[in-house]
């Protein structure tokens, strides 16, 4: 039970769980306004921020590298929300994502979707890349044979530049991976 008491004199008490409630539907910006302004919520606002931030590195199945630089939950919340919003594209090779077509006993990807949650998914043109799902130590993987292609449609924004793209390929060497 959380006991707030208003700059007019009213009391007012909160259930945990309320509490828990309405503090997780908020991101880490306004957790740090909430906790600086009022510190009987200082406690249960970093809890919510390291459940945000348990989350948000499970969603983007990572491990926090530098987290022991930044001190308090909602700080490294504040840190990995901003490198989930520079994620503008995520495509993965996990049948949970993939739409496809079989042929011949062999899968192909006609559409992927976008993890990065910006809603850029990838489809197929023409002929989409054959999708082995063990193929990497027990992880899924594109095979482009030189004709596939994924194609997403135009961003509605260009993408700020300079860009980071991460691609795990091998490719042999007159193979274009981006173009």
């Amino acid at each position: 039970m959380l006991s707030l008491t208003l700059r007019c004199g009213a009391e007012y008490f909160l259930d945990g769980l309320l509490v828990e409630t309405i503090l997780s539907n908020l991101g880490a910006t306004d957790l740090a306004a909430v906790a600086a302004s009022c510190s009987s919520l200082r406690r249960p606002c970093e809890a919510v921020a390291a459940t945000s931030l348990r989350l948000l590195l499970v969603r983007m199945q990572t491990e926090p590298v530098r987290a022991e630089l930044v001190r308090g939950a909602i700080a490294r919340l504040m840190l990995w929300e901003l490198i989930a919003a520079d994620c503008h594209l995520w495509l993965q090779a996990d049948e949970r994502y993939l739409t496809l077509a079989e042929r011949f006993g062999t899968s192909y990807v006609q559409a992927c979707a976008d993890r990065s949650g910006s809603g850029h998914g990838a489809y197929s043109h023409l002929n989409g890349p054959e999708f082995l799902p063990d193929a990497l130590h027990g992880c899924g993987v594109f095979l482009f044979d030189g004709a596939a292609v994924l194609k997403t449609r135009p961003f509605t924004e260009p993408i700020p530049q300079p860009i980071t793209l991460m691609v795990v390929a091998k490719a042999r060497g007159d193979t274009t991976i981006i173009d």
